[in-house]
């Protein structure tokens, strides 16, 4: 075919058709209403080597807050590594918040409730709350819908070929509504160093790591710098905590990755603070065992490791929110480092009028 009019590239003839039907999956008005989504995990087990059964307890219900317009800057400082308005030092692009957390069933199922319209992801976690493999991606649930996925990592011939013998323990009861965890008044809350990890390093470690004794040269006192903290740049300067950078580079990263390869259960810091919850294997191992000796008189409460490992889990990020002025030559502002509130973390819009921000 050749068209002297316009130019043609690989033409298909047309004929009509019957449209065929639309399938709809059903909604739950009410759930919908109420903003919420309802999901199903057959089985967490699924795509976990390594993982022994009745070992994960709960899974935890987070979001990718995107960045929204509106957190743009009108003033200079608070761009770091390609962020607009700071979050972290190389390792978060985008706020990350916590809705709670929901039990897993003996054999591995879960049922639960979600907010829709929301960039949803999950972390599986042991009986210490520490997290044994991270959804690194999320999922947008609609209101009243519900999902079901195979387990932590699907695949098309998994779903395909995946087979279940009775009843879902988890569908025997109605869907979990995410709680919080221990120590925390709210299921919802802010990730935030400043309020979560510092108190824990100024009660059991500034004493010999901060003012005019650093041991070993680490300092971990909470005194600003530019943009985030002193302790902050100490952790991970030293790599206390392995992380995956989300802002370099921008393609990549996105192999898949075994059980505890990130968070808790492969962090030094953890390893040290908790070295009858983590074992680390090769000189890591041998480095934590040393620091876990050296450390040994450190008692944290149970509250006061899980704020620690919470943070390391979620990959480290420094501020909660998006909004405030973060660079110290703004110190004198009002907005200047606000301490986050969940509503103002999960915002896409301004809390505060343009002219005050």
């Amino acid at each position: 075919y050749d068209d002297t009019e316009m130019s043609c590239f690989a033409a298909y003839p047309l004929r009509t058709r019957r449209r065929p039907p639309v399938a709809r999956s059903p909604i739950d008005s009410k759930m919908a209403k109420r903003g919420l989504a309802t999901c199903i995990v057959m089985d967490v087990y699924h795509g976990m080597e390594n993982t022994e059964r009745g070992s994960i307890k709960y899974i935890r219900v987070l979001e990718h807050v995107p960045r929204p317009w509106a957190a743009r800057r009108n003033w200079g400082g608070d761009c770091v590594a390609q962020q607009h308005a700071a979050v972290s030092k190389g390792t978060h692009h985008a706020v990350k918040i916590q809705y709670g957390i929901v039990p897993v069933e003996e054999d591995g199922s879960a049922h639960f409730v979600v907010p829709a319209d929301r960039n949803i992801f999950f972390h599986v976690l042991d009986e210490n709350f520490m997290a044994v493999q991270k959804e690194r991606t999320f999922v947008n649930y609609r209101p009243g819908e519900t999902r079901a996925c195979i387990g932590c990592h699907e695949t098309p011939n998994d779903a395909a070929t995946a087979k279940t013998k009775g009843v879902m323990k988890a569908l025997t009861r109605s869907a979990s509504v995410p709680g919080p965890q221990p120590g925390d008044q709210s299921a919802r809350r802010v990730i935030d160093y400043v309020v979560d990890v510092q108190p824990v390093l100024d009660t059991h470690c500034v004493s010999c790591h901060g003012g005019k004794k650093t041991e070993k040269g680490l300092n971990l006192t909470g005194k600003m710098t530019a943009v985030f903290s002193v302790s902050y740049e100490s952790l991970l300067k030293k790599k206390y905590m392995p992380f995956i950078g989300e802002n370099y580079p921008k393609t990549g990263n996105v192999h898949y990755l075994p059980t505890r390869s990130l968070g808790s259960h492969n962090s030094l810091l953890v390893a040290m603070l908790a070295p009858d919850k983590v074992t680390l294997q090769g000189a890591q191992g041998k480095r934590a065992a040393e620091l876990a000796e050296v450390h040994k008189k450190i008692k944290l409460s149970r509250e006061e490791l899980l704020k620690i490992t919470n943070w390391v889990d979620t990959n480290g990020q420094f501020y909660g929110m998006y909004w405030g002025r973060k660079h110290i030559q703004h110190k004198a502002h009002p907005n200047f480092r606000p301490t986050p509130t969940f509503e103002w973390a999960a915002s896409r819009v301004s809390p505060l009028p343009e002219d005050k921000r």
